[in-house]
């Protein structure tokens, strides 16, 4: 944090047009003219200190907490008699709030850099840098790319050949974006990520597996944000898309001609194969793998360590994996799985067993 007070009205008022005019809040009992510093937990703010409570299950340390104004919702503070007569504000979703509010107290997510280019980097001729941008040392911007308006390109990071950062894209360092690729404004680039690598494309002849060019490049929307170490394929002839408002998070896999909705959550780990399609508005938790040449309908849900094999035609949630167990148990389970086919056949030998006592009743006997 920065160190500066800030208003409550005047936060009230940045959170509603941060999100055009989608979530008003309520200063009740003289929030509106308090001053904070910063957020902080229910358990340890003071009076300098906003906090918020997003869940239920935190009404006790809500009740005590000593920060100068709470941020709620109004059943939770119906259920809270101790806030009775203390600064709140009141609003339908005080997690929101409080990404809305921090940006304010932080200068945005994507402040405006420092414009220049470092004599260490390396801007080819050819490639096209808006005078408000910033490359750092040891940044590689090669002929034919386009980096445009208050973008932010970091240390050793790498745009390649007619490659497209839009304006206030932040690439942090080490970030590689290959031949033809394009960046959507003011998105958000991790530590390490790779966009554009080769796609993993190879047909099989006669027991070998010969190299398909990847052709295609990959498109990301504006607004998104990829994680530290995730990879986007290029595509082998059409593009790899990933689009508008979608978080990845870090070490994520995805394949070539994979399309990527918009507003989607892909959480740590996620590995996505080749040509699938997942709509808008899914979210994929962490570790779930996904089947190459499926469609995911638009607002699915994958859960964690989850892997989809096929899908149909109406929005679902899959969720299946076993959960941890000891060793020895594991064992055991395992071992009964494997018996699983003799138990089956076993079972159904039973069945006509079964069966044939029943047809040689007493009517039969």
């Amino acid at each position: 944090m920065s160190g500066a007070s800030y208003l409550i009205s005047d936060l009230i008022s940045g959170v509603l047009e941060l999100s055009r005019g989608r979530l008003p809040a309520e200063a009740r009992c003289g929030a509106e003219s308090l001053r904070v510093t910063s957020f902080a937990p229910l358990a340890e703010a003071e009076g300098e200190n906003l906090a918020f409570l997003s869940n239920a299950k935190a009404l006790r340390e809500a009740a005590v907490t000593r920060a100068g104004a709470i941020v709620i919702r109004e059943q939770e503070l119906s259920a809270i008699p101790e806030l009775a007569g203390r600064p709140v504000v009141v609003t339908p979703n005080p997690y929101a709030w409080f990404a809305w509010a921090s940006q304010i107290m932080e200068g945005g997510i994507l402040p405006d850099p420092v414009p220049g280019v470092d004599p260490r980097a390396v801007v080819e001729e050819g490639a096209s840098v808006d005078p408000t941008a910033r490359i750092e040392a040891g940044a590689v911007v090669e002929a034919g790319a386009v980096v445009g308006a208050f973008a932010w390109i970091g240390k050793n990071a790498f745009v390649g050949h007619d490659a497209v950062i839009g304006s206030r894209v932040r690439m942090y360092a080490g970030v590689k974006v290959g031949d033809h690729c394009r960046i959507g404004d003011r998105t958000i680039l991790n530590m390490g990520c790779a966009i554009g690598g080769e796609g993993f494309g190879f047909a099989p002849f006669q027991g070998e597996w010969v190299k398909i060019p990847q052709v295609g490049a990959v498109t990301v929307g504006c607004d998104c944000e990829i994680g530290a170490n995730t990879t986007i394929d290029r595509g082998a002839l059409d593009d790899t898309v990933i689009g508008d408002g979608t978080k990845i998070d870090d070490q994520v896999q995805i394949g070539h001609n994979c399309r990527i909705g918009s507003h989607c959550v892909l959480c740590g780990c996620v590995g996505i194969a080749g040509s699938t399609t997942v709509g808008d508005h899914c979210v994929l938790g962490g570790a779930a793998m996904v089947n190459g040449h499926i469609s995911i309908p638009a607002g699915s849900v994958v859960g964690p360590a989850t892997p989809v094999l096929s899908w149909g035609k109406e929005r679902d949630t899959l969720v299946g994996f076993y959960p941890s167990q000891s060793e020895r148990q594991f064992k055991r389970t395992a071992a009964m799985i494997l018996k699983l086919g003799d138990m089956r056949r076993a079972l159904k030998a039973l069945e006509q067993e079964v069966k044939a006592l029943k047809a040689s009743g007493p009517s039969g006997s």
